[in-house]
């Protein structure tokens, strides 16, 4: 790989299409979304770090703030909405809409999108908001946006099936406005030629620490391991990585040496072992998240708060949907049904 140019995402002109990066993150999203053509003219996140770092890489227009006190955002063509997971994730206590920190960010998505009334809405989140007790919920939340004006296309997807080098399951749902008369055509998944973690960071297996910016390769303190099996997780060089996670202590082992799928409490008792895989450095996380070099945290920003911030749609995969979503906007597909409502895409 050579700063990101494995993954085809050729700078494209502007589309004259324009877009507000809710829940933005540190931008890694954003990177596919400005890629792929449009204007992003807004965005926002509670975590100052991210805001800081999205500043810097993509462009001076995000706030720090929380999403309850954003009243107006300019009028735009698209709203990416990428809610906290936490109250949906199998993973972790699903309180669902009872979240008191995030379980009502779908009700906040929404009022921000009917008071806008972009021409679409692409939207994120974690496949537990489709599973059990998540899914009525799921439901009402995109009858919502039919009732609204919108018809609706989601779909559970490997972003590997799309060419990023992680196998990372997530829900998107696109809602396109009711007065667009083209049809929306996903992204083509392909199981041919799945990168590898190989061809995102192969290159800089030998190289030293700074080689390049947030290549750290020391081992993490024993302070950020912990019994849980979600703290060690590898794959091998010539598999898709795991799924990047927002959290120091579920950083991605390093391929080698490679200690097999052994019970994670004897890995935890391994962990100190001078032969112990490393973790992966911030910038192999990037490259798993297919941002190209140029993309980087300041070196002043905490090494913690710098894996926190590698999680995000791939680019790759948000590139493939942005094109997507400007194919429709722009009348660049065949006219749709005017009877369909709702596509589920699965």
């Amino acid at each position: 790989m050579n700063n990101g140019n494995l993954y085809e995402m050729k700078i494209l002109e502007q589309s004259k299409l324009t877009a507000v990066d809710l829940f933005c993150g540190a931008g890694i999203g954003a990177y596919g979304i400005k890629k792929s053509g449009y204007n992003i003219l807004y965005g926002i996140d509670n975590d100052k770090y991210a805001v800081r770092t999205y500043n810097h890489n993509i462009g001076n227009h995000a706030v720090c703030d929380d999403i309850r006190n954003c009243r107006s955002i300019p009028e735009c063509d698209l709203i990416i909405a990428t809610p906290v997971c936490k109250p949906f994730s199998i993973c972790g206590a699903r309180r669902l809409t009872d979240d008191e920190l995030y379980g009502d960010l779908l009700a906040e998505t929404l009022r921000i999108l009917f008071d806008t009334l972009p021409k679409a809405l692409f939207f994120e989140n974690v496949p537990g908001i489709v599973i059990g007790e998540s899914l009525p919920i799921f439901n009402k939340f995109i009858s919502d946006i039919e009732n609204h004006g919108y018809r609706t296309y989601w779909k559970v997807v490997d972003s590997s099936l799309l060419g990023a080098p992680q196998a990372r399951d997530r829900l998107y749902m696109v809602a396109i406005r009711d007065d667009i008369k083209y049809e929306f055509i996903p992204p083509k998944e392909s199981s041919f030629n799945i990168k590898t973690q190989r061809d995102a960071f192969w290159d800089l297996r030998d190289k030293p620490n700074g080689y390049i910016k947030n290549h750290n390769t020391d081992k993490l303190s024993a302070l950020y391991y912990s019994s849980f099996r979600s703290n060690f997780r590898q794959n091998r060089w010539d598999e898709p990585s795991a799924s990047v996670m927002s959290s120091i202590q579920s950083a991605l082992l390093y391929p080698e040496p490679y200690v097999g799928k052994f019970d994670y409490k004897v890995l935890h008792s391994m962990r100190e072992n001078e032969d112990f895989p490393r973790r992966l450095s911030v910038r192999e996380h990037l490259r798993l998240q297919t941002v190209g070099d140029e993309f980087y945290f300041d070196d002043d920003i905490p090494l913690q708060e710098q894996y926190n911030r590698c999680s995000g749609i791939p680019s790759i995969v948000a590139y493939k949907y942005g094109l997507a979503i400007a194919d429709c906007l722009l009348g660049k597909t065949n006219k749709r049904d005017i009877i369909l409502k709702r596509k589920t895409l699965f």
